[in-house]
């Protein structure tokens, strides 16, 4: 019987990746540096990682950081979002808000405001 990587073996084969990518979100991260981490070619790596994910290496990452930005714009005290850019690794405001837009359908300026006026209308 042949070897076949099953999709749980291919997502259990890119978890220390994973794990890396989610302890280093705010700096930017080489193919070539996380397919060493796996023991493969940065080729068969990205195809491995879209097998398991579904996403790109950079899409997954640009997910994770917009998702990350998502919860800070939550917080009662949210930073502004030059902070939020820098700590979660984007270069700019404007580059967090033209990804935020392409993956919420709306500026991070108008979730905050969403969320703040749902709270509001709680409190009534």
């Amino acid at each position: 019987m042949g070897h076949m990587d099953t999709p749980s073996r291919k997502f259990q084969r890119v978890n220390p990746v994973l794990a890396m990518i989610a302890e280093n979100l705010t700096r930017p991260l080489k193919a070539s540096e996380l397919a060493k981490v796996v023991h493969l070619s940065r080729f068969r790596f990205h195809h491995l990682f879209k097998e398991a994910t579904g996403e790109s290496v950079g899409q997954y990452c640009n997910r994770l950081r917009l998702e990350k930005a998502k919860l800070m714009l939550a917080e009662e005290k949210a930073p502004n979002l030059e902070q939020i850019a820098f700590s979660i690794g984007m270069s700019s405001s404007k580059n967090l808000a033209y990804h935020f837009k392409k993956r919420y359908r709306m500026p991070p300026s108008r979730f905050r405001r969403g969320l703040a006026e749902a709270q509001e209308s709680e409190q009534v």
